[in-house]
């Protein structure tokens, strides 16, 4: 994992998001860091930030990932104007992001209570084929040794959908604890059948049953204290059909750790 983007707006979640990000940078083998405002076309639509311009509080946060990552890492920061979900899956096309890092609600959600993802985030879910990592707010880094993955297919079609885990398991010396969850409501049976691959990661599959997803994500956090929650994204799954809906209530999906999404869609 080599190019990581991390759009920021300037909120209290995406300084949590963006200092997760440089603890995180850190501990891999990251060479290119860039940082990402975007602002609104229309005026009335656009968030202030009091009075000081966005390229002077991109300039200091540049500075705090430079000092913070050193010499080895090239920390880039651009200021661009678009739909914002739409810039972002331009410009991490453009570098070739191995992941986007964002927080989970940005400014215009902050002030709103009862949702785990705002409504640029779950855009981003739906449409970037790209590893997105969504940053709860007010989060402090914890090295992930511990990272759960929660499945309901033990089936991956796509072609290196796992490599972002991989990298990240690798990287921290972390422990993959495979979770697959049935509602018991939905199916009769576990579907067996497994193509997954880890290749030398410490791994362990578990199976889980519960009343209803959410239920089963939220014991998952409790039994594996993980410190990043896994899930993928694929056609007719419950997180493809869940993240229909933007923003995403905190009811209905919630996480207090870090959550990897990785995009299984074909």
């Amino acid at each position: 994992m080599h190019r990581i983007l991390v759009p920021v707006d300037f909120s209290a979640n995406a300084e949590s998001a963006f200092n997760y990000a440089l603890h995180l940078a850190a501990g891999l083998p990251v060479h290119l860091l860039v940082l990402l405002h975007v602002q609104k076309p229309d005026p009335e639509l656009a968030e202030g930030h009091e009075s000081v311009p966005p390229e002077v509080l991109l300039s200091r946060m540049t500075e705090a990932a430079e000092t913070r990552l050193g010499e080895d890492v090239t920390v880039l920061a651009k200021v661009l104007k678009g739909i914002p979900e739409e810039v972002i899956e331009r410009l991490a096309m453009q570098f070739e992001a191995d992941l986007i890092i964002m927080g989970a609600c940005g400014q215009g959600q902050a002030s709103q209570q009862g949702q785990f993802l705002g409504s640029v985030s779950g855009t981003m879910f739906k449409h970037t084929e790209l590893p997105l990592l969504f940053v709860p707010a007010g989060i402090t880094f914890i090295p992930p040794v511990r990272i759960a993955f929660i499945m309901k297919s033990l089936l991956v079609h796509k072609p290196g959908v796992l490599k972002p885990l991989i990298d990240l398991a690798t990287a921290f010396e972390a422990e993959i604890s495979v979770v697959q969850i049935k509602a018991s409501s939905l199916e009769e049976s576990y579907d067996k059948e497994s193509n997954l691959n880890f290749g030398d990661v410490p791994h362990n599959l578990y199976q889980l049953t519960c009343e209803q997803v959410p239920e089963g994500i939220e014991r998952v956090i409790r039994t594996f204290d993980p410190q990043i929650l896994c899930v993928i994204r694929r056609r007719r799954d419950f997180f493809e059909s869940l993240f229909k809906a933007r923003p995403i209530a905190a009811t209905d999906f919630n996480s207090s750790v870090p959550v990897l999404v990785l995009q299984g869609v074909r």
